[in-house]
């Protein structure tokens, strides 16, 4: 019997928030890694502004502003990074979940599906969080260690827009699944998803922020949750 796939995006999907703010707030209310911030918020707002003007693309200011945020944890340990997204998820993102999406990763279990996490997210967080909700795997941003300490990159292209689309087809592969992609599920939020909703019979956009998502999901008779 071929596997039917149930897709989760995370942030803005799953998660009601963004986890590169949560990170930025968790260092900001702590005084640490002040100098990075500071270089970080010079260089990359004004990107963002760029952005608002159509000077910039914006695909690539999100792909670059996740990848660069990695080096917030520079010389941090592998223990040290885990205890950051421990607090996090406990005091942050688990009271701030989409009760209606968690409840679809219920009912998808439930029907046997085969539950995935894809995310543009650290695969460091991404990992304990997809085992305390029972996903059967999660795949997204790893973070880059060397001798035991964070580089202050990422390890593998952000896992955002076509590259999840290219993630997920390596881990089927990987795997030896035979997936029926009609039959499969994708809930997604925003237009940098589009791609890994086109690959699923039952795209389901949650919540989209922005108008043009919107209105693409109604022209393509795409479901809402609101």
């Amino acid at each position: 019997m071929a596997t039917v796939l149930a897709l989760f995006d995370f942030d803005g999907t799953l998660y009601q928030g963004r986890v590169w703010r949560t990170l930025v707030d968790y260092f900001r209310q702590r005084g640490e890694r002040r100098g990075f911030l500071g270089r970080f918020s010079l260089t990359h707002w004004l990107q963002w502004y760029l952005t608002k003007l159509h000077l910039y693309d914006r695909e690539r200011f999100v792909m670059d502003w996740m990848k660069d945020l990695a080096g917030i944890f520079s010389g941090l340990s592998q223990e040290q990074v885990s205890q950051i997204f421990a607090w996090i998820l406990e005091n942050d993102i688990a009271p701030n979940l989409n009760p209606r999406i968690v409840e679809r990763i219920a009912q998808h279990r439930a029907q046997g599906h085969t539950t995935l996490l894809i995310s543009g997210s650290y695969q460091q967080l991404l990992d304990p969080f997809a085992s305390t909700y029972g996903f059967d795997a999660a795949l997204g941003t790893p973070l880059e260690f060397l001798d035991g300490r964070a580089t202050g990159r990422i390890a593998m292209p952000v896992c955002m827009g076509p590259e999840k689309g290219r993630r997920l087809e390596t881990w089927v592969r990987e795997r030896g699944l035979e997936v029926d992609f009609e039959g499969s599920y994708a809930y997604v939020d925003s237009l940098f998803d589009v791609d890994l909703a086109g690959r699923v019979g039952h795209p389901i956009v949650v919540a989209p922020e922005d108008q043009k998502m919107r209105t693409l999901a109604l022209a393509r008779g795409w479901p809402l949750i609101d």
